[in-house]
């Protein structure tokens, strides 16, 4: 029984040290701003407090992902998820793209430029890679 409940405390510290390390850091359900591919090397505004996608054409069949290779102000947003959403595909067929979605959320007042590369299978980013930046300018 001894034992029992030690796995069960573990299991709450385990538990209890991940919320901690992400408060702050949830998305508020608000999604101040929306950035696509068309706006590359472009610029979006979004409210503190709120949350700002970047969502970029992926097609993980083929190896090719996109990373993000600068973040300079990172200190003004931060990082909350990576999500993949295939598109429609009706017909079943294999290797249909679809959408990669950072998801970020506004925690001060402030502007950060994020980088990303499209890598391909087994390679390192290299200049050679189609690139995406945006500016994102966090208001209060």
């Amino acid at each position: 029984m001894f034992k029992h409940s030690t796995r069960v405390l573990l299991l709450a510290a385990t538990l209890a040290v991940g919320a901690m390390t992400t408060i702050g850091c949830q998305p508020s359900g608000k999604i101040g701003g929306v950035a696509t591919e068309s706006m590359n090397k472009g610029s979006i505004t979004v409210q503190r407090g709120s949350d700002v996608e970047v969502k970029l054409p992926e097609n993980p069949s083929t190896g090719y992902t996109w990373q993000r290779t600068s973040d300079l102000g990172l200190n003004v947003i931060a990082k909350v998820s990576s999500t993949y959403e295939g598109n429609d595909n009706p017909k079943g067929a294999v290797g249909v793209g679809g959408m990669r979605i950072f998801r970020y959320h506004a925690i001060t007042k402030g502007i950060c430029t994020l980088q990303y590369v499209l890598v391909p299978p087994g390679q390192k980013p290299s200049a050679s890679n189609k690139s995406y930046t945006i500016t994102i300018e966090v208001s209060s």
